[in-house]
């Protein structure tokens, strides 16, 4: 946060462009860090559910959890 404070008050253009490539940077790395705590926490797996459902001619379908209430 700080290089992109930096960033908004600086006026020379090699500067803010460094400032500017380190903050993207960082802020990558802290998504990645977020997405492999992610990662730990559920233990690695992601689960799928697939179903097939048929529709005939006239029908209605609704594509979603339904929670009957």
């Amino acid at each position: 946060m700080n290089y992109l404070f930096q960033l908004k008050s600086n006026k020379n253009l090699a500067q803010s462009e460094f400032y500017l490539k380190n903050a993207i940077k960082l802020l990558r790395l802290h998504n990645e860090t977020i997405e492999a705590l992610g990662k730990y926490r559920r233990g690695g797996t992601q689960n799928v559910i697939v179903q097939h459902v048929q529709v005939n001619d006239g029908g209605k379908a609704i594509v979603g959890n339904m929670i009957a209430g």
